[in-house]
This record gives C-alpha cells, structure tokens and sequence, in this order.
C-alpha cells in the first residue's frame, strides 16, 4: 500500500459550496467577504484581501482527510498552517479588528503572524478534551486527534499559554503541554520528533507501537484490528513517510510484532 501522493483535501465555503483541491485549477478559487481565495501554482491554499468589507463574518473550513498528504494554508494575516491527514480547521476569512481565532480537530503546525494587537487563539475539542493555545506570534504544533490519549501542544518558537478547565500552562521553547480527561502537564520534548511529519518523516523514541499503528492508520487511511492484547512494545527510529506500508511494517516487525493485511484492515496478530 503506498504512501498518499495527493491531497484529498476540500474546503468548505461560508455558503456550503464544497472544493476537492486537487481537483481545482490554479488561480482564484473563490471570492468572500473581501477575500479572494487563491490556490497557488505549488498546490498551498492562500486568502488574498481585495478590499474591505462590511459583510457579516464568513467561516471556511479546510479538511485534510485520512490518506491524504500534508496540505499548506495561508490564513488572511499571513499565519501559515500546515496540516496533517486527518486534520480539520475552521476559520474566518477575515479576522476581527482585535483578535484572531480558528478551530482546530487533529493535528497542525501555526507559523503565527506577529501581531501584538491582535492575538491569536486555536481551540480544540478531542475526545471531550477542550481548550485553546492562545499566541501573539509564534511557532508551535498541537496534536488533537480523538484517538489519542491527550492533546499535546508543543512550542517551537516564542511563548503560548495552554488554557483548559483543568488551569492554564505557559510554555518555553522545546516544551510540550499534555491534556488528557483528568490531569494537565508540561515536561521537555524532543521538537525533532514532534515535527517529523511536517518534514515528511516517521520518526520515534521509546514510542509504543500502538501510537506508531495510529500515525500509520491516519497516513495509509487504513484500520487497525488488535486479535489479541495490544502490545506492549515499543520503537525507536524512522523512515520517509513516502516509505509504502509494507516497507513501515517490515521495519516495526523488529520489535516482535506481527501483522496481517486484508485490504484496508491491518490485523495485530502478537507482540513479543
């Protein structure tokens, strides 16, 4: 099974007027609330003002599927997102005059756009963990996907408080903030490996497999079937993720585990 070669990305227009990018020409793909919504030549989604505009608030949302490759979004102020498979934002095609504010499901990457008078804000909802990293300007990832077992926002650059119902974390550079349903903390990380998927790796230390078996489900678009107890194992290493999945399991099987595939249903048969 190979890696996702395009993207199965859509956006989702304030009117509900859908578009399947890699299926649109380059060139404007739409114009909304003094907004025109362009994708560039390289396949990067990008908002461009056209003047202003006294129309209510227009909300876009962009849907980066299972089995599709990462996709790039400039917002209206210039923050640049990079989005995983499996991963939905929801934002304005304009900000308001003094905050900016998306919605974020799954897993991506904000180069926030510095501006002290308006900052920025990503809620996320996973699994019936809620919050928001709040930033004026700033590079960090949050990963919120629903099957896993805590929302975890990692900072690269600058400073982001992490704020929940179970208090707020402020966190330095090379620090990562952990939600799960009952505790909320902070500890050092390795950024390399949080980044990887952004810089188009699977890359581990010391992770269980169950968690590597989750990233491949999301990328291959495939699910994942456990005939006995999950296993307990872990793995340290990588491999490009344009690796098919049969050259990422030949590797994982090191560990002990074995697998069966029945079309999109990756069996675990056993652990060491």
């Amino acid at each position: 099974m190979k890696a996702p070669d395009k993207s199965k990305a859509t956006l989702t227009l304030a009117g509900g007027q859908q578009i399947l990018l890699d299926q649109a020409q380059s060139g404007t793909l739409a114009t909304e609330n003094g907004m025109r919504v362009v994708k560039e030549k390289d396949g990067q989604l990008a908002y461009e003002r056209t003047g202003a505009s006294n129309m209510p608030t227009a909300y876009n949302t962009l849907n980066n599927p299972r089995g599709s490759r990462v996709v790039t979004l400039t917002l209206p102020d210039g923050t640049r997102v990079w989005m995983n498979a499996g991963t939905s934002l929801t934002y304005p095609t304009a900000f308001a005059a003094n905050e900016r504010k998306v919605a974020l499901t799954g897993e991506a990457y904000f180069e926030v756009a510095k501006d002290p008078r308006k900052p920025f804000s990503v809620h996320f909802v996973s699994a019936g963990r809620e919050g928001n990293v709040e930033v004026l300007g700033t590079h960090f990832n949050i990963n919120a996907y629903d099957d896993e077992p805590a929302v975890n926002t990692t900072l690269l650059e600058g400073a982001v408080k992490v704020k929940s119902e179970l208090g707020n974390i402020i966190l330095k550079p090379g620090e990562q903030a952990s939600l799960s349903h009952s505790s909320q903390t902070s500890h050092p990380i390795p950024v390399q490996t949080v980044m990887a998927w952004k810089n188009g790796l699977f890359d581990y230390k010391r992770s269980d497999i169950t968690e590597v078996l989750r990233d491949a489900a999301r990328w291959y678009d495939i699910d994942i079937v456990y005939a006995g107890n999950r296993p307990n194992d872990t793995f340290t290493g990588g491999i490009d993720r344009t690796a098919t999945l049969t050259e990422l399991l030949t590797i994982l099987q090191m560990t002990g585990v074995r697998f069966k595939l029945e079309g999109r249903k990756l069996i675990v048969l056993s652990g060491k």
